[in-house]
Formats: structure tokens, sequence, C-alpha cells
């Protein structure tokens, strides 16, 4: 098989299974095997791992899970790595296995992103309208302690069944705003 059709191979059907950087890590793996005097891409690659997490666009960690779920479906062959190099073949009899990503993977995926969007805008709106009523309660409470405080300073005075209801609103105030602390 030529670097050519190893590349059109793993674009066609790897992104039906596996993520956008195991597709890059595969791409370049493939591209590591290529020399002019012969096109072989079944050829052992030797790398070192910064190659590789660059080329994936991953971490360390991430490219150890990426090769090791690579290596147990059969498609990374004979690896060999230590902490800076990595040995290996590709085999692409299981990817052929794979369905050919297209418009119904295209379609499966936009549906699970707009749900996602629609469950985030509602959130958010959710909050808005909690955030307003925050901002509205607390108009009134100033408004109220206001004319309270404007009662009281003309002589009035309250009754007990005022000084319990004062209290209960005093009481509730501070729920609603520790609340408000935690958001």
């Amino acid at each position: 098989m030529t670097k050519t059709e190893a590349r059109k191979l793993i674009r066609e059907r790897v992104p039906s299974k596996y993520p956008k950087s195991t597709e890059m890590l595969l791409l370049k793996l493939v591209d590591l095997t290529y020399r002019p005097d012969s096109d072989d891409a079944e050829r052992p690659i030797k790398t070192t791992v910064a190659v590789a997490t660059k080329a994936a666009r991953v971490g360390e960690r991430q490219l150890r899970n990426i090769i090791g779920q690579l290596s147990s479906d059969g498609i990374l062959i004979d690896v060999v790595r230590n902490p800076k190099h990595l040995a290996c073949r590709v085999k692409y009899a299981p990817l052929f296995n794979l369905e050919v990503y297209g418009e119904k993977h295209k379609a499966e995926k936009q549906a699970r992103n707009d749900d996602r969007a629609a469950a985030a805008r509602e959130a958010h709106k959710q909050e808005s309208l909690y955030r307003e009523g925050l901002i509205v309660s607390a108009q009134l409470r100033n408004i109220l302690e206001g004319a309270l405080l404007d009662y009281l300073s003309q002589g009035g005075t309250l009754t007990p069944e005022q000084q319990t209801m004062l209290r209960e609103y005093r009481e509730m105030r501070k729920k609603a705003h520790e609340a408000a602390r935690k958001l």
C-alpha cells in the first residue's frame, strides 16, 4: 500500500470510530513511512514521543491512551515505547472493517451538538432569569427598607406582628444572598 492510499483510507474511515487526534497521529505515522526510493506504508516506524504528541496535538498521557487503544484494536503492531522514543508498524486491514465516515455520522454528530447547545442555552436562560429576579428583589428590598426607615424616623412603632414579619424577611433575604453567592 502506498502512502497516498494509506492517507486516503485513514481520512475516510478513522473518523467513524476515533477522535481527530487519533486520525492526526495515524496520518503522521504514515508520513513517517515514506522513503523516496520505496513507497511502502507498512514499513516499521521509528520516531520520538515529542513528534507524536505534536502531531496528535495531545499530551504524553493521552498519547499513551491513543497508542494503547490502537494497539488493542490491532491497528498498531510491534509497538515498542520508552519515555522518549516510539517504534511500531501500522496494520491497515482493521481499518477496512470500519465504516466510511459520511453523511450519517455527520448528521449524528450535528444532532449531538445541537442537543448540547440547546441544553446550554436553556441553562443560561434559567440563570439569567434567576439573576434578574435577584436584582428585582434587591430593588424591592431597598424600597421597603427605605419606607420602613422613614416610618420609624417619623415616630412610628412596629407592632409585635410587624416585628416578626421583619425578622422573617431578614432571614429570607440572608438565605437568598447566600444562595446567590454560591452561583
